[in-house]
C-alpha cells in the first residue's frame, strides 16, 4: 500500500478500511490486520477477508478509505495539510499562505509567501505552530521566534 501523494502515512492495526471502487464481489469493507513499514509513505499490509495473493490482486488500482476521525493525524507531524493555508502570527499579524512544506534533517519547514512574493521560513517545532486549522477558512496560527523574520 502506498499514500496518496502530498498525505501523511497513518495506517495502524485494526484501522477500518472501505475498498473504492467496491468490488462486484469480494471484499469491500476491512480493517488491517497487520502492518509492515517499508518506507514514509509505503508499507506490506494484511487485510481482514484477503487470505490469497489472487484476492489481494483485485485491489491493485483501488483505493482503501478510512474515516477522517479514525486516523491517528499529529498537527506537528502532519503539517504538509496546510499547504495553501493563510498564515497569520499569534499577535494577529497577516503572513501569507503556505505555498511549501520542506522536509529537512534538523526540522521540518513551511515556507510562507507574503503578499508581496517574499518568503518566510518557519521551522516546524512546538515552539512556533500554535493553532493548526480544524475547517477550511481557518488560519494556520504561528508564533515567530526573535530574529525569523529577519533571515
Amino acid at each position: 500500500m502506498r499514500c496518496t501523494e502530498g498525505l501523511p502515512f497513518c495506517i495502524c492495526e485494526g484501522l477500518e478500511l472501505w475498498v473504492v471502487p467496491p468490488l462486484l464481489e469480494g471484499v469491500r469493507h476491512t480493517a488491517v490486520r497487520s502492518l509492515e513499514s517499508c518506507d514514509d509513505d509505503s508499507a506490506v499490509i494484511g487485510l481482514e477477508g484477503l487470505d490469497s495473493i489472487d484476492e489481494a490482486e483485485r485491489l491493485v488500482g483501488r483505493y482503501l478509505l478510512a474515516h477522517a476521525e479514525d486516523l491517528d493525524l499529529d498537527p506537528q507531524e502532519d503539517m504538509v495539510l496546510v499547504l495553501g493555508c493563510r498564515a497569520v502570527s499569534d499577535d494577529g499579524r497577516e503572513l501569507g499562505r503556505v505555498t511549501e512544506y520542506l522536509e529537512t534533517k534538523a526540522n521540518d519547514v513551511l515556507v510562507i509567501t507574503r503578499e508581496d512574493g517574499s518568503e518566510l521560513l518557519v521551522p516546524v517545532i512546538e515552539e512556533t505552530v500554535v493553532a493548526v486549522p480544524e475547517d477550511d477558512g481557518e488560519p494556520l496560527v504561528l508564533h515567530l521566534l526573535d530574529g525569523l523574520e529577519e533571515l
